[in-house]
Parts: structure tokens; C-alpha cells; sequence
């Protein structure tokens, strides 16, 4: 397998399942569903109001956003629009609109979907992401958008497959931002129906940093160019996937 980059979407699919994520690759992407969509609309109204410092205008319900009329789609999306202009009045009041990065002491004070592209030794293709926002305050905050109705379901469902972000993310830090930094500062702000975000702590020192990148990141991205590509042989994640067509076959 030829690749030019893997990012942290790729390496979770991947350690998932490496037959979906290789017929992934190879057959054809995934069709957006309504999860993707809605999340994508929160990511989008988030970095308006970070970038106009203006409300965002009007809700779900009284229009149509997307094409999509899904009413949990509604119900998520007036929640996050009331969440996040109520976070901007609150966290970001005294912010102008800013049209470029804002620098002090060489620390860029925000950056908002700011996509990244760097290498790691010992790794022979590129990480590649978007970082949702980086801030002097809050440090590398990734938004993260649900349908669960609470941070014990959410932590309870994700599981440990969320940690490949966080590393990810801090050894981006530590190549473009900050070489000599001792720990990254990294955050998840989950977002649910409610409009009641959690922040959850993800920080990584550089000392977790290194020894995933021996143990965990240069053994998956070779086993990702070089194979094999078992099926995980796990029924019920088989039962939804949309290659199971293909991998039966």
C-alpha cells in the first residue's frame, strides 16, 4: 500500500478494523451520514463565531441547514448554536475578529482549523490533521460533537481509541510550536444535545510522546503500508459496517 500521509481518522479505522480501513483506501470512501454532517456544522459554526466574534444566525429549527431534517440533527445543532454563542459572550468577549495569528512571545494566541503537515523520525510518510483551535488559555482543544446525553456515556462508548489524537496533536506541538515544552497542554470539548459541553483532559508529556511513537505509531503505520489486513472478527462492529459487502466477498 502506497500512502502519502495517515492522520488520526486513518490510525483509528485502521486499529479498528485493517480490512475495512484498507477497502477504505481502495474501493471508494464512505458516504456522509447524518453524524458527519451535523458534526461537520458545528465545526463550521464554531471557527464563524471564533473568527467573527458575532453571533451565529438563525437555528436549526426555523430553517434548513444542509439539506438535513433529522431531528436529532435539529435538536444537536440548536443546542451546540446556543452553546457556542453563549461560550463566545462569556470566553471570548473582549476578542476582536481576527483576520491573521495573533502572536506574543512566539506562542500563537489562536489558531482555528489550522491544518498541519509535519514527520516524525523514524516514520517514512507524513501526519497530516486540522487543529479546531489553539489557544494561549486553553491550549489544543479538539471539538467533539455527539448524540449521547452525557460525559459518563460518552467516556463510557469512546473508549481508549480516542487517545491517538492527543499524541498526535502533541507531537505536532512539539515540532512546530514549542520543542522544548515539557508537557502538552491538549483538551476535548464534547458537545451534547443538551448545550452542555464536558472538557476533557488529554495532555501528553513528552515522555508519553516518545514512547508512542516507538510502541504504538511507527508499528501501525508499517503494518498500514506493508499489511497484513485482517477483518477485526468482531460481529456486531461488522453488522454496520459499510464494507461488509465487499469483505465477504
Amino acid at each position: 500500500m502506497q500512502l502519502d500521509h495517515v492522520s488520526a481518522s486513518q490510525i483509528d479505522k485502521f486499529r479498528k478494523c485493517p480490512r475495512q480501513w484498507l477497502l477504505s483506501q481502495t474501493c471508494y470512501p464512505e458516504p456522509t451520514n447524518v453524524n458527519m454532517a451535523s458534526g461537520s456544522m458545528f465545526h463550521n459554526n464554531a471557527a464563524n463565531i471564533l473568527l467573527t466574534g458575532e453571533d451565529l444566525p438563525t437555528p436549526y429549527s426555523q430553517g434548513d441547514i444542509g439539506g438535513l431534517s433529522d431531528g436529532e440533527v435539529a435538536e444537536a445543532y440548536d443546542a451546540s448554536l446556543q452553546f457556542l454563542n453563549q461560550w463566545r459572550k462569556h470566553t471570548y468577549a473582549s476578542i476582536t475578529p481576527m483576520t491573521q495569528v495573533q502572536r506574543s512571545g512566539g506562542i500563537p494566541m489562536k489558531l482555528i482549523e489550522w491544518p498541519f503537515r509535519f514527520f516524525v523520525e523514524g516514520i517514512s510518510v507524513a501526519i497530516e490533521g486540522r487543529i479546531d483551535l489553539l489557544d494561549a488559555n486553553y491550549g489544543l482543544v479538539d471539538w467533539k460533537t455527539t448524540s449521547l446525553r452525557n460525559a459518563e456515556t460518552w467516556a463510557k462508548y469512546t473508549g481508549p481509541q480516542r487517545a491517538i489524537q492527543p499524541y498526535l496533536y502533541g507531537l505536532w506541538y512539539l515540532h512546530n510550536i514549542d520543542p522544548c515544552a515539557v508537557a502538552t497542554q491538549f483538551q476535548f470539548c464534547v458537545v451534547f444535545p443538551t448545550g452542555k459541553p464536558a472538557w476533557v483532559n488529554a495532555s501528553k508529556t513528552v515522555e508519553e510522546l516518545g514512547w508512542f511513537v516507538n510502541n504504538q505509531l511507527a508499528p501501525t503505520v508499517s503494518q498500514m503500508l506493508n499489511g497484513p489486513y485482517p477483518a477485526s472478527g468482531d460481529e456486531k462492529a461488522c453488522s454496520w459496517c459499510y464494507y461488509k459487502e465487499q469483505c465477504r466477498a
